[in-house]
């Protein structure tokens, strides 16, 4: 009666614990999705930021290489310097926007510089504002004269060098953190990776742990259906299992007509066993017949304990000789069958009835009833002996 409740347990808990492992696989999946995806965002806009920092430096140094030729009157000078700082409003415009897209970075440390530069990289591009604006009115005529009077004024080249010394600080400083911040990728990187294994690990374990679980309860529940299909005491089929394949094999037989024969097996005077060596000796007496039993059995075969001293023995493909023969083989073994201490004195003796099956239509229940009829013929002859009904 307490067979249910494990089984209702069982079949509550495996699906639960089969869920739960498929939701921690697919958040362990989401996971290292999400943070692999947040990685390759901050290491794209890791690297397009020192893109742009060194793209910007170079007209930086531009820039620095026009000032140190600042006497110089060639027309193209001032072309030059018109073209460098356009170039680097363009830099500083393009270095603002990858700076912000960086501004949820790695750590808080960088995070306060990134906002510390931008308040820098907003005035330096005051500073280029300024010298665009003073650069975008060239002199007419224009001649190195009227260049040095009205444009390329020590005013405007002062403007100039600020705005370089500027870029200079700015590209300095955000070098040196962007290093510093590849170095604290590098080790966040490593980190992730770690966790990543870690939570793989997690999911095998548990995995794992559920197909154990899994293989045991299989191992149980097989252990249990055996149980509840065999005789523990012979280890042969039970009634009720015996019942089933019998059903079974008549319905399956092939060709439908084919013969088969029913045989039912009883100790003679077992009860003497019991009563005069007790009960754990007249179970070795049965399981010992029925180990007999089995080894004489065709293959094909079913043989079962159907209670008591009672036995049953289904023979697929036999005639009324077959079976005789058969039933004659088991009960000359029986009969010079020494049996187990302290009962190895007494003779052991079966009587056998035996009923034929040559009709598909033939009724199990008619069957059984005839070869128990001649069973009952068998012990009021004398015992020991088989019986064909």
């Amino acid at each position: 009666m307490n067979s249910p409740a494990p089984s209702l347990k069982r079949a509550v808990i495996m699906p639960l614990t089969i869920a739960a492992t498929l939701v921690l696989a697919m958040a362990a999946l989401l996971l290292i999705w999400h943070l692999g995806e947040n990685r390759q965002l901050l290491g794209a806009n890791h690297n397009a930021l020192m893109v742009d920092v060194a793209r910007a430096q170079e007209e930086a140094i531009r820039l620095r290489a026009l000032l140190n030729i600042r006497d110089s009157d060639d027309v193209s000078y001032f072309e030059e310097m018109q073209k460098v700082v356009v170039l680097v409003g363009h830099r500083l415009h393009r270095l603002g926007d990858s700076m912000s897209m960086v501004a949820a970075p790695q750590d808080d440390d960088f995070s306060r510089h990134i906002s510390s530069l931008s308040d820098q990289l907003s005035e330096a591009d005051g500073l280029q504002q300024r010298l665009a604006q003073a650069l975008s009115h060239p002199p007419e005529p224009l001649t190195p004269d009227t260049l040095k009077a009205h444009t390329l004024t020590p005013e405007t080249l002062m403007l100039a060098e600020r705005l370089e010394l500027a870029l200079e600080d700015i590209y300095t400083e955000l070098d040196k953190r962007l290093h510093e911040s590849g170095a604290h990728l590098i080790e966040t990187n490593r980190d992730l990776a770690l966790a990543v294994i870690l939570l793989v690990c997690m999911v095998l374990a548990v995995s794992m742990g559920l197909l154990i679980t899994c293989l045991r309860l299989r191992r149980y529940s097989h252990s249990l259906r055996q149980l509840a299909m065999t005789d523990e005491l012979t280890q042969l089929s039970n009634r009720r299992q015996w019942l089933g394949q019998v059903h079974r094999q008549l319905a399956m037989r092939q060709p439908p007509d084919s013969p088969v024969a029913l045989l039912l097996l009883n100790l003679d005077h077992f009860k003497q066993v019991n009563d005069t060596f007790g009960h754990p000796t007249g179970d070795n007496v049965l399981a010992a017949f029925g180990i007999m039993l089995k080894r004489l059995a065709r293959r094909g075969d079913l043989a079962a304990r159907l209670g008591g001293e009672e036995f049953g023995l289904l023979l697929a493909n036999s005639n009324a000789h077959s079976a005789e023969v058969v039933a004659e083989r088991i009960r000359c073994e029986t009969e010079r069958f020494t049996l187990p201490e302290p009962a190895h004195r007494m003779q052991l003796t079966v009587s056998i009835g035996i009923a034929v099956s040559g009709h598909r239509d033939d009724d199990f229940g008619t069957l059984y009833r005839r070869a128990d009829q001649a069973l009952y013929s068998a012990k009021q002859e004398g015992r020991n002996c088989v019986r064909l009904g």
